[in-house]
């Protein structure tokens, strides 16, 4: 029988020679995978043969077939070749790889993967880069640009809304303008948000002053000095108060200042 695994293995898996053909295997997993598969192959054809010896006349052909798939089964290098396949090491000498020649093939498969690894890593960092170079040319919002938390937005926000609220309870207990613009509660609110918009960049530069030069017969230094009043009001109801260009052409004292600059006009 023995010799009939030495043919087997001879004729069938020339790749792949058997302990007895002498020549070494140095069986890694690829030779491991072929010997594997040429005997399973050998073992599935005796398998189909035995299938079609039926009968009592054929018993003694189905055993020999039989103990011919066990002996495959048990072939040394079957064995080395299933350790292998399984990470350990073939017990037949010509079947065992070189330990320096197996860390050098470790070493190389490693880095290789190493650089290729190393090559996607880079071109990602590329594309991350290109991306946020994109991003980076987009236009900043204003919150974004100005340092201000969405907490602190959703604050200046309220303090706007209360502070109007606020002086029209005021305005509908008679009072001006300029006495609403001194309620402690209004002056508390306005101190805030001047913190916030400050922080936010959203403080507007007040305007050059220019001197309106009318003519009438009112005093020029007069007319200048209450143009004067009047651009720094409305600066301050802009920005202390949020006040809009309808709300400030409906503000008590801007009307009455308005007033006195026509009659002096």
């Amino acid at each position: 029988m023995g010799g009939s695994r030495q043919f087997w293995f001879e004729t069938s898996i020339p790749l792949a020679p058997t302990t007895i053909a002498g020549a070494p295997l140095n069986m890694d997993a690829a030779k491991a995978e072929a010997v594997i598969e040429g005997v399973k192959t050998q073992i599935s054809n005796l398998e189909a043969e035995i299938a079609t010896l039926t009968g009592k006349d054929n018993k003694k052909a189905r055993n020999t077939k039989s103990r011919e798939v066990a002996d495959l089964k048990n072939g040394a290098d079957y064995i080395d070749a299933i350790r292998v396949m399984r990470g350990e090491e073939a017990l037949q000498e010509h079947n065992k790889i070189g330990a320096a020649e197996e860390a050098a093939r470790l070493a190389a498969e490693e880095e290789a993967k190493k650089a290729e690894e190393d090559a996607k890593a880079e071109e990602a960092a590329k594309e991350e880069a290109k991306k946020k170079e994109k991003e980076d040319k987009k236009p900043k919002k204003a919150m974004e640009s100005a340092g201000i938390s969405p907490a602190e937005r959703a604050e200046l926000d309220r303090l706007k809304a209360d502070l109007i609220a606020r002086k029209a309870e005021l305005k509908a207990e008679g009072m001006s303008g300029g006495q609403q613009n001194k309620d402690p509660q209004v002056m508390e609110w306005v101190a805030r948000m001047q913190v916030l918009k400050a922080k936010a960049g959203e403080l507007e530069a007040p305007k050059e002053k220019k001197s309106e030069k009318k003519k009438g017969g009112g005093n020029p230094e007069e007319i200048t000095k209450l143009t004067e009043e009047i651009e720094t009001y409305r600066q301050k109801l802009v920005t202390d108060f949020g006040y809009t260009k309808n709300e400030i052409k409906k503000d008590e004292d801007m009307i009455e200042m308005q007033a006195r600059l026509k009659a002096l006009g």
